[in-house]
């Protein structure tokens, strides 16, 4: 299983596993749905495909995107604003942690 540090716990990603629900992601964030829902409108940095029912259902990419904001704002306490300013101003940084992520889930998940 994959981990990423989140609160001074790891939180594990099932390594198989390409699509989550809200309720899947709230659950590995600690986050409440509505929560996630503004912050994927205030934020554009997650961006949920739509299945045929109305659904959500978030990548892995996405729940990396979700747990690094978790950490910084409820985590670290930082507001939306100054979290992202942090993620903005290191782009690269951001970019490699998640092609970093997903490299180890392909290589977990062959």
């Amino acid at each position: 299983m994959i981990k990423i540090w989140m609160k001074s716990q790891m939180t594990k990603l099932p390594p198989k596993k390409r699509y989550f629900t809200i309720g899947e992601v709230c659950t590995l964030a600690n986050i409440k749905h509505t929560q996630l829902r503004y912050w994927e409108k205030k934020t554009k940095l997650i961006s949920p495909n739509r299945i045929s029912n109305n659904r959500r259902t978030y990548s892995r990419q996405d729940v990396s995107r979700v747990l690094l904001l978790a950490r910084l704002i409820e985590g670290e306490g930082k507001s939306i604003k100054d979290s992202l300013a942090i993620i903005e101003s290191t782009p690269d940084s951001a970019s490699h942690l998640l092609s970093v992520i997903s490299e180890i889930n392909t290589i977990l998940s062959e």
